[in-house]
Order: C-alpha cells, then structure tokens, then sequence
C-alpha cells in the first residue's frame, strides 16, 4: 500500500497550480485530503456575469465551498449599458459568502434602494474591499453613503464612475473612508475629479499608499499630475495605465506627469497601450 502523501506537501504541490482551474478542479476529485487546498485556490476570486441566479442555485447545491470566496467579481451584460441590480438577489448572495471580503461591481446601476439595504447588510459592513467600476448612482450623498458604510474598508476602486445628478457636490465636512489602496479613472469627467479631490483629502493624503489611475488624454494625465503633486511622500507604490487618443509625448509631456515628487516610492507599474502595440514596464 502506498503510503499517504502529508497534508503540508500535497498542499504546498497545490499552492503551485493557484492559476490553473482545470488542475484544480482535477485536484479536488482526486481524494478529500486535496479538496480544502483545492478548493482554496479555486474559489477565492469568483467571477460571475449576468444574473446571479445560477450562482445562488450553485451556493445551496454546494454549500461547501462558499467559506472559500473572498472575492465576488460581478459585471453586468456587456451589451446592456448599466444593468439594474435586484437588491434582494445580491444580498442573498452575500449572505451566503461568510468569508467574502472584497466585492467588485462593473457596469451597473446603484440606485438609492440599492445603496440604502446594503448599508444596513452586516456582510457588506465587513468588507474591507470595493469597487465600482463603470457604475452609476444617483447622487454624490449615495456615493459617499455607499463607500462609508464599510467599517474596515483599506481598498478602493473607483474606475469610471457616472453619476447622474451632475449638479449636487461634495459634502467636505464628510471625511472619506480611510483607505490604504485607490484605483481611480475617469478624471476627465468632472464628477470623477470631485471624487479623486474629496478621496484623498484629510487624513487619506498621507494614508493612502497605493495608487492606480488611468490616463487616456491630456486632462486625465494633468489631473493625475496634481493627484500625485498631492500625494507626495505617502504613496509607495504607483500603477499607470497610459492609453492616449493622439500622441503620446505632447500629453504626458505638457502635463507636467513626473514621478519626482513621490521619493519613498517603492514599486511602479507602467502600462502602455498604443495603437498595434502593447508594451508593460515595472
């Protein structure tokens, strides 16, 4: 008879295919020793689009591996523009997620209902990560209301954010959320430069220590000018996605966009996307 593998190899071999789902899932059906590690790695960051229907159907049938989601990545239908959220649908979902952490939102609508019962869901009160990416709300209050409600929110993604009332500001006497981590995009949209200005103003000017924006024209790349001008000696590490319009020299050349005044900066992330080419640097 062979002689069973320990826990601490088996689990160490399984560390090593994260990335891989199709071995993963092979690894779950091979014995119930490999199914945790498995399953871990597996589940961690789901991902679902569309409806949530078949996930909850998923949950109930497999209710084992709902402790193992820590990330929930829900995008609405690509073809809709802002797909409309049924709150009694996601707050079923949270709630069967005890140990969901992060929840990231791409491409819908959060209208005031929406915003109100997940401020009182205690599943969302917990999560220490959120992102609304190409989302909607009604007004800037909501905004403030939705991403305040977290208690121990440390990152934030703010990527394209539309809000439909364009008259009401900022509350500045409402201190923003005390977030370590900030992924912003959007700045040539007033709302958005609103939003950058009021997120790292007070105390998140030295908080904040990771920084992602993405720069597609002039006045995205001078508003990140200024937010980094701001920032200063806090931020260590800085992630840039430059997709420009037209010519890339004369807009990242005549905004002033330099890293010389974040000198504790540790690690910086380049994306460059041009016409026919892609080029990373870090």
């Amino acid at each position: 008879m062979v002689p069973p593998i320990p826990h601490e190899l088996s689990d160490h071999v399984i560390d090593f295919l994260h990335d891989d789902h199709r071995a993963l899932s092979a690894c779950g059906l091979t014995c119930r020793a490999w199914l945790a590690a498995a399953r871990y790695h597996r589940f961690a960051d789901t991902s679902v689009c569309g409806k949530l229907g078949r996930f909850i159907d998923l949950l109930d049938a497999s209710p084992g591996f709902a402790p193992f989601v820590k990330t929930l990545r829900w995008s609405g239908l690509a073809y809709q523009w802002f797909n409309s959220i049924d709150p009694t649908t996601l707050l079923s979902v949270l709630d069967r997620l005890p140990s969901l952490r992060e929840l990231k939102l791409t491409n819908f609508v959060l209208d005031s209902t929406l915003i109100s019962q997940l401020c009182s869901n205690e599943s969302f009160i917990d999560l220490n990560g959120l992102a609304l990416n190409y989302c909607s709300t009604g007004t800037p209050g909501e905004f403030v209301q939705l991403i305040r409600s977290p208690k121990f929110l440390k990152c934030l993604g703010v990527e394209g954010l539309r809000c439909a009332s364009q008259d009401e500001k900022f509350d500045d006497s409402t201190p923003p959320p005390p977030v370590y981590s900030l992924a912003i995009s959007g700045l040539q949209i007033p709302f958005m430069i609103d939003t950058a200005d009021w997120l790292l103003s007070g105390s998140n000017r030295t908080a904040v220590r990771e920084l992602r924006v993405h720069i597609t024209s002039r006045v995205e790349a001078r508003q990140t000018a200024n937010l980094l001008g701001k920032q200063g000696e806090a931020l260590q590490r800085l992630e840039i996605v430059i997709d420009p319009e037209s010519n890339l020299e004369v807009e990242l050349y005549e905004s002033g966009l330099s890293l010389a005044c974040l000198p504790n900066l540790r690690r910086c992330h380049l994306t460059f996307k041009l016409r026919e080419m892609f080029v990373e640097g870090t």
